[in-house]
């Protein structure tokens, strides 16, 4: 099954990205978990980091 293209609708500029380190395993698991939405794991960790923010009252 091809991958979907998908787009960030924020249209916010892209400034860096953080190095972020993840162990074999959990590397492992992101890209299962890629695979299996469809999504690049840039777009999930974005969508992860908003959520995050909204549940702490960060972010609207």
């Amino acid at each position: 099954m091809p991958r979907r293209r998908t787009t960030d609708t924020t249209r916010e500029p892209r400034t860096r990205m953080l190095g972020v380190h993840l162990t074999e395993s959990e590397h492992a698991i992101a890209k299962a978990l890629a695979a299996t939405t469809g999504e690049n794991l840039s777009v999930l960790f974005r969508t992860w980091l908003r959520e995050q923010a909204k549940r702490k009252g960060i972010a609207a």
